[in-house]
């Protein structure tokens, strides 16, 4: 006898190895690697806010 067992979607697991390339003063490139996406299509959302301090 076989017995398979189906399990809906799951958690996915958080993105890793983050890495911010490429900096000018007006953009900057952001890359990653997705972790398991839980059995559905991943979307990401990056957020950000100014920074009030000088440097």
């Amino acid at each position: 006898m076989i017995e398979i067992l189906l399990t809906g979607l799951t958690i996915p697991d958080l993105p890793s190895q983050i890495h911010v390339m490429n900096t000018s003063h007006t953009s900057l490139l952001i890359s990653w690697t997705p972790g398991f996406d839980g059995g559905a299509q991943q979307t990401f959302q990056i957020r950000f806010r100014l920074s009030t301090e000088s440097q």
